[in-house]
């Protein structure tokens, strides 16, 4: 909230969607949503995951981009002023999807990997198989394609990727990454990135649909970021009770057969991950204390 209020664009609103926490946030955001420069609009649900507050929040946008803030996030003063100047500069926006930026530390160490080249099109799966470009990051998306794009709720109330949404929205557009820092990230103690390990255990099927999808996309994989995948996928394939011969490339689908027992050995060390003692009760806090999202619409 305080790196909102200093931001130098302020033409956006901000949601805020409670995921049915027990902390005061309705209060808090109330006496917020009193004094703030900027519209703020309170949103409260039933405790679902953080990819349900996500569509919820995506249906009530009322702007033309949407920026993602976790509650481990704040923002630099320029950093939606960057944003916008950047997408206004996009000659043919309806190829592009946004705009992606960088995320540091507090102390200004950049989170992850910089872009291979200082501003240049890409996309989700491009930059992460083909250019190893791992770490979060930060920027905005246009809100319609957000729409057409939403989390697949069918998987269950259990973390679902986020990589999902962007690698089905990298087979149909480009975005425009610049390698300059406009977010500040601080990792939780027992939040989503802290618990990673465990997710896909907890809800193979949607990482199973999500490198399946990799392996089946339009955008094309290099052969040694396509294994990791493949063994991924045979995981999640046996953890889901899935079958890994969906895949349809025939290179694709060899290799995810051959590396079943790889694919085996991860089930079993997740599963035995799974059953340390305490474990249960960090996701259990977790999933109580709810996800607060606070998305921007520009």
């Amino acid at each position: 909230y305080d790196s909102l209020r200093e931001q130098t664009y302020v033409d956006f609103e901000w949601l805020v969607v409670d995921d049915g926490s027990i902390d005061g946030t309705a209060e808090l955001v109330r006496r917020w949503s009193s004094e703030a420069p900027f519209p703020v609009r309170y949103i409260w649900q039933e405790n679902g995951g953080k990819h349900m507050a996500h569509n919820v929040c995506v249906r009530e946008a009322r702007g033309e981009l949407f920026v993602m803030i976790d509650s481990d996030d704040w923002l630099v003063p320029s950093a939606l002023e960057r944003l916008k100047t950047e997408w206004d500069q996009i000659p043919d926006q309806k190829r592009y999807s946004g705009v992606c930026c960088l995320f540091q530390y507090a102390d200004g160490e950049i989170v992850g990997d910089r872009f291979p080249q200082n501003q240049m099109d890409s996309n989700a799966v491009d930059l992460r198989y083909n250019h190893g470009v791992h770490g979060d990051k930060v920027g905005c998306t246009r809100t319609d394609i957000l729409c057409r794009y939403p989390f697949p709720e069918h998987l269950g109330r259990h973390y679902v990727p986020e990589s999902l949404v962007w690698n089905r929205i990298s087979q149909q557009y480009q975005m425009i990454c610049v390698n300059v820092a406009i977010g500040v990230k601080e990792y939780q103690a027992n939040g989503i990135t802290d618990t990673s390990k465990l997710n896909s255990y907890r809800n193979p099927l949607a990482y199973y649909c999500c490198h399946l999808e990799v392996l089946n996309g339009q955008v094309k994989i290099r052969f040694r970021p396509s294994v990791r995948v493949a063994v991924a996928l045979a995981k999640c394939s046996i953890l889901a009770r899935k079958s890994p011969f969906a895949v349809k490339p025939p290179l694709y689908r060899a290799m995810a057969v051959a590396v079943l027992p790889a694919g085996s050995l991860m089930a079993l060390r997740d599963w035995w991950l799974a059953k340390k003692p305490g474990i249960d009760s960090v996701i259990s806090r977790r999933s109580h204390a709810g996800v607060r999202i606070g998305p921007l619409t520009l």
